[in-house]
């Protein structure tokens, strides 16, 4: 038997009778319940569930029949025997006991041998048959548990699921498929799936298909479907090929539809490539932009950048505020691209610099439109915000024939600007390297000798500023910030130097400087963690991954207090070498933070590869998200983007309760701005024992 104390109820009215039931079957190690009468007996029988139940003949009103009955309705009860004893049990008692659903009659008085017998008989056939049906029933119900399962899954998936033959028709359609892409299973059902695809896709997602039957393996595909209201959608899918009940191949898909991701991707993408306040195109393009000129050129015309900068705007910013400010450079923005159309690509590279690649074009045709630019600009009125202003442009030219990389090409257009500037502004000036301008320009060396001189000296601090986490409130690290403390002991904002020594070729030296300085500091306070920016310049040199982990070992500082920031533009420049640089640290145990994301990314294939940990939102997402819905939105996107990629995000430029609360709501993990405090020294800090950030 399957229980070794089966469990009998016994409905008896005979005080005598029920005594001795109860002996008997105690002696043989029985649990026994007892009851006086059919309803109490069905009541035990509901709360006790007994293996076997012994039953009077001779209850009143002939209620042990009907109580058999009862029992046999119930279906929790229909494998459990039930013995009937009765004084004179004729042929008509047993035939309706049967009919009522007993197993077995025993004539009173009974011997206790062979109510033993009988019962122990009857128990372990309902345990035999019990055992023998159990396996087939698990069997049945882990069958009904799968296909309940994909039923379920089926009509309540968000995706399309179906299954085509090996001509490519629709054998099965999931019921959900009119909700996803508005056709019943019956209108598709036999169709073919082929002609539902969008034109660009057939060929390939045919050959796809073939080739997932033919070598009978998993893939996925990625195609626009025809929705019955004739609207296209985009699909990912998952394809799996497999053989029916009748031997036939046949083709099981499941598709999601990622059309608003993809408009999502096409958003970003586009954000990612041009700037968000004059919706020009960006820095990044436009290098690319001008790479790709500089790799095909022609031996009868050039190209050429024009390099602009409006003359005086800084007043305007001064005097009527930023947002009068933007204002205007959205309507600049706005007269470029009247003036220039299609004809030429238009960039801001920041501030109200604006940078413009024309392309296929003589050097006579390039200084005629610059004026002819410069004179719209001169006599075009701007209204912001009840004001009229005139501006003025100094616009510097280059051609690509005076230098082999795009940076060098700007560089000499932005020099030609400056010589416009240096001339008395609201010109035109073409770039020569005898120009008496670009030389005293080129060997100005103030900042130089001033970096150089300070770092001999020692004169370069870092100060911290807090990240925070959004959820706790707790800080969680520190950014690094360079400081330059002046002869006359005044602090020196990194805005003043460090686009020297990057044009001078410092950037590794002065990098180098701070995780020196880092180091001691993480010695000083073992509580301390850092962030530490890494320059374009650091993250290609070979020699870094060395460096930093020997600095690092000889200082006992492991690896997981830092974290090294970087920004997209750097790292894409020379994509391949500073990848192999992360590569090398991260095998070290250092991990990495993308500084900026969002404003110069060029290609979303590009974070899928870089192997970095965290997500630093540009702050021109941040610092307006509670007015702004649209970089409210970005922000959010860019945070779900990195989730789904298992990176952490950051929010810079968090300036108010009113953003903290939009952070905490979008799930971004860190932030860092002057909510949570200005950047200090690191004997302010309370890692340190001073106040707390």
């Amino acid at each position: 038997m399957s229980e070794s104390n089966p469990l009998i109820l016994v409905v008896e009215d005979n005080a005598e009778s029920l005594d001795l039931l109860h002996r008997i079957l105690r002696d043989e190690e029985y649990r026994v319940i007892t009851s006086v009468c059919t309803r109490d007996g069905m009541q035990l029988a509901w709360e006790r569930r007994p293996d076997l139940i012994i039953v009077d003949r001779g209850l009143p009103d002939d209620s042990c029949f009907e109580f058999c009955r009862d029992v046999k309705n119930v279906r929790r009860f229909r494998n459990v025997p039930i013995v009937i004893l009765g004084s004179a049990n004729t042929i008509t008692d047993k035939v309706e006991g049967f009919e009522a659903g007993a197993v077995d009659f025993i004539t009173k008085p009974f011997k206790a041998r062979e109510l033993s017998a009988r019962i122990h008989a009857h128990l372990r056939n309902k345990f035999w048959n019990e055992s023998l049906g159990a396996r087939t029933i698990k069997v049945q119900a882990h069958l009904r548990e799968i296909e309940g399962r994909f039923l379920a899954l089926a009509e309540n998936s968000n995706d399309l699921i179906f299954e085509l033959d090996a001509n490519g028709r629709f054998a099965y359609v999931g019921p959900n498929c009119q909700r996803v892409i508005g056709y019943t299973p019956l209108q598709l059902v036999g169709s073919l799936f082929y002609k539902m695809l969008h034109s660009d896709d057939q060929a390939r997602i045919v050959a796809q298909f073939q080739a997932i039957i033919r070598d009978f393996k998993t893939s996925q595909g990625l195609f626009r479907i025809c929705r019955a209201d004739e609207h296209w959608r985009w699909m990912e899918s998952t394809l799996v090929a497999f053989y029916n009940a009748e031997h036939e191949q046949r083709l099981i898909c499941v598709a999601r539809d990622i059309t608003e991701r993809k408009k999502l991707e096409e958003q970003l993408a586009y954000a990612a490539r041009h700037d968000p306040l004059t919706q020009l195109h960006n820095r990044q393009y436009l290098v690319e932009r001008l790479e790709s000129a500089i790799n095909t050129p022609d031996a009868h015309r050039l190209n050429s950048v024009l390099y602009i900068d409006l003359d005086n705007f800084k007043f305007v910013n001064d005097n009527h505020g930023h947002t009068v400010g933007d204002g205007i450079l959205r309507a600049f923005a706005e007269r470029l691209r009247t003036i220039f159309g299609n004809n030429a690509v238009l960039s801001r590279f920041g501030g109200d610099e604006f940078v413009i690649l024309l392309e296929q074009i003589t050097e006579k045709g390039t200084i005629e439109l610059a004026e002819r630019m410069r004179q719209s600009i001169e006599n075009f009125h701007f209204h912001e915000a009840a004001h009229t202003f005139d501006l003025n442009a100094s616009i510097g030219i280059a051609f690509t024939d005076t230098a082999a990389s795009a940076k060098e090409i700007i560089t000499h257009a932005d020099d030609a600007c400056y010589v416009a500037k240096m001339r008395g502004r609201n010109r035109v000036e073409v770039y020569s390297p005898d120009s008496s301008e670009i030389n005293r320009l080129r060997h100005d060396t103030k900042w130089s000798s001033l970096i150089k001189s300070a770092l001999k000296k020692q004169q370069f601090e870092l100060w911290y500023q807090p990240i925070v986490e959004v959820i706790s409130g707790e800080v969680e690290r520190y950014e690094a910030l360079i400081r330059l403390r002046g002869d006359d002991g005044q602090i020196i904002l990194p805005g003043e130097f460090l686009s020297a020594a990057a044009r001078w070729g410092m950037m590794i030296q002065l990098d180098r400087y701070v995780i020196g300085l880092g180091i001691k500091d993480l010695v000083r306070c073992p509580g301390l963690k850092l962030t530490i920016n890494l320059s374009a310049d650091s993250l290609v040199e070979e020699s870094l991954p060395k460096f930093i982990e020997t600095t690092f070992s000889e200082a006992g500082i492991a690896p997981d207090r830092v974290i090294f920031e970087i920004t997209e533009t750097e790292v894409i420049a020379n994509f391949t070498r500073a990848m192999d640089v992360i590569k090398k640290l991260r095998a070290s145990g250092f991990c990495f933070a993308l500084d900026d994301f969002g404003v110069g990314f060029s290609s979303m294939a590009y974070l899928r590869e870089l192997p970095v940990d965290r997500l630093k939102i540009d702050g021109i997402f941040i610092s307006n998200m509670q007015t702004e819905p649209y970089n409210r939105m970005l922000a959010k996107s860019i945070n779900d983007i990195g989730h789904f990629l298992g990176k952490k995000t950051i929010a810079e430029f968090v300036e108010s309760v009113e953003i903290l609360d939009l952070l905490r709501e979008i799930g971004i993990d860190y932030a860092q701005g002057n909510y949570f405090g200005a950047a200090k020294p690191i004997t302010a800090l309370s890692v340190f024992g001073g106040d707390r950030p």
